[in-house]
């Protein structure tokens, strides 16, 4: 009987190291950084193509500081 709650308590510590092994890169990524300046045209190639992406430019705030 010791042996059967002994693999059991096992079995849940193992589950549960997995689980939070699995979680923890979604809670570990870096805040998204929602605003993006641009100061040459390279740059804002580099914007127009990442645009392109369906949503990459949702809620991002565009500073032009060149014309």
């Amino acid at each position: 009987m010791k042996n059967h709650l002994s693999d059991k308590i096992v079995s849940l510590l193992a589950a549960g190291s997995l689980f939070i092994s699995l979680t923890m890169p979604v809670f570990a990524q870096a805040p998204q950084n929602n605003s993006v300046t641009i100061s040459s045209a390279e740059e804002f190639m580099s914007f127009a193509k990442s645009c392109s992406l369906d949503q990459w430019s949702h809620g991002k705030t565009v500073t032009l500081t060149e014309d």
